[in-house]
This record gives structure tokens, sequence and C-alpha cells, in this order.
């Protein structure tokens, strides 16, 4: 399930990204399969506001190129989302904590179908 979300919250970021640079808003974009990648091996800087990061690509800050250095997007992430709504963490939890209950439930009538069966070929 998280993984879902995470994956639905970074393809809306991608479309939200496209719209802005159509716009104007942002100077460059990449590829969508270059913001994943990027996106998912945490190669970025989280800027100081919420919901935008900074891609460094040149973290030798003494060129002074105009080459691609760095490109700020737009990235929203479950993370950032709990922060700004604390509802979302509590429920998160509580889900956690049902799942948790599940699994232990599900031990528990694995360990005694077990023991039936064992009970039934004894017998």
């Amino acid at each position: 399930m998280d993984k879902s979300l995470e994956n639905l919250l970074l393809n809306l970021s991608y479309k939200i990204n496209q719209e802005l640079f159509k716009a104007n808003l942002i100077k460059k974009l990449i590829s969508k399969d270059s913001f994943e990648y990027l996106v998912g091996k945490n190669l970025m800087i989280k800027h100081p506001h919420p919901f935008v990061i900074n891609f460094e690509f040149n973290l030798n800050r003494s060129s002074k190129s105009d080459n691609l250095q760095s490109i700020i997007f737009l990235n929203i992430s479950t993370v950032e989302l709990e922060f700004k709504n604390l509802n979302l963490s509590i429920k998160r939890n509580k889900i956690n904590e049902l799942k948790n209950q599940f699994q232990r439930l599900i031990k528990k009538e694995t360990y005694w179908r077990r023991k039936a069966k064992t009970l039934n070929k004894i017998h």
C-alpha cells in the first residue's frame, strides 16, 4: 500500500512539474525515467520549502559553468504530507497497528490449525 501511494505521488509530481515547465515557472525538465531514478536514489537536497527538491548535479561549487548544475522541482512525498497534516500520520499509525494485529492473529491461527491437525493424527 505504501509503495502504491509513493508511485502515485511520484507520477503526480512529475505531471505537475510538466505543467510548471509549460507555464515557464521552472526552467528545465528532465525525462520521467530520470526523475524517477533521481528521486528513488535520493540524489537530491531538500529545499527549505515543503514539497520542493533541488537536484544538485555539480557538487563542486568552484565551477561556475552554465552547464546543468541544479534543477528545482516539486515533489510530493508521504513524509512531507504527514508532516503537513498530522491526521495522516495518526491514520498511518493506526493502519500499521491493525496490520500488526492481523499478522499476530494469522500466526496464532496457523499455530492452532497445525496443533489441531497434529491432535487429529494422534487420535
